[in-house]
């Protein structure tokens, strides 16, 4: 009797220990499918900003080019200097534009931060602005900083025309690093808070 008992004992340990194995076994299964799933969300997600923002700095560069293609056009400097002034108006992105003729002499400059000037002079000829856009009508300059914080690009186009000179921006980037810094994906995949970076 005794001995039926403990066969008994032990074909019900060996019931309950493989019971208790198949539920942990199922455990682990939905945990690991479950981690798979947040992180396919998680990487969608990102995907998915990282899409949004690259859109916003594309339509954000097309629409410099073609506001700089409108004033790039052949025009008395007084003419040129109005036209410059009213895309300054029009785009407070924009904080600088020169004119460089074709053998990079300063015609017509523009600023909201300083004086303008009208036939200058002044040499711009070996500038990279000047030297790459004559080779390839665009040009897209290093970021740089002004006043510690505020990020800047250097785009310049060619005129349109032969022998053409070169119109010179220089375009505040803050609204592109604001773009940047308020898509930041946190731990579940969703928009994390946070400042607008100046980088």
């Amino acid at each position: 009797m005794r001995a039926h008992r403990r066969l008994i004992w032990k074909y019900a340990s060996i019931v309950v220990t493989l019971v208790a194995a198949a539920i942990v076994s199922v455990g682990l299964t939905e945990l690991y499918f479950s981690y798979q799933d947040s992180k396919r969300t998680i990487t969608r997600a990102e995907r998915e900003k990282a899409s949004s923002v690259a859109v916003s700095i594309e339509q954000f560069i097309q629409q410099t080019l073609d506001e700089l293609d409108a004033v790039a056009t052949p025009a008395q400097r007084s003419e040129r200097k109005r036209d410059f002034e009213h895309l300054l108006d029009r785009d407070e992105r924009i904080t600088r534009l020169t004119y460089l003729d074709a053998r990079g002499k300063e015609q017509v400059f523009t600023s909201q931060l300083e004086i303008d000037r009208l036939g200058s002079g002044r040499d711009g000829s070996r500038s990279p602005a000047f030297l790459r856009t004559r080779e390839q009508s665009r040009y897209f300059g290093r970021v740089y900083f002004e006043e510690e914080s505020q990020p800047h690009v250097t785009v310049a186009v060619a005129e349109q025309k032969p022998g053409r000179g070169v119109v010179v921006a220089d375009v505040n980037l803050q609204d592109v690093s604001r773009v940047v810094s308020e898509t930041q994906i946190g731990a579940a995949g969703t928009p994390t808070p946070s400042t607008p970076a100046a980088t």
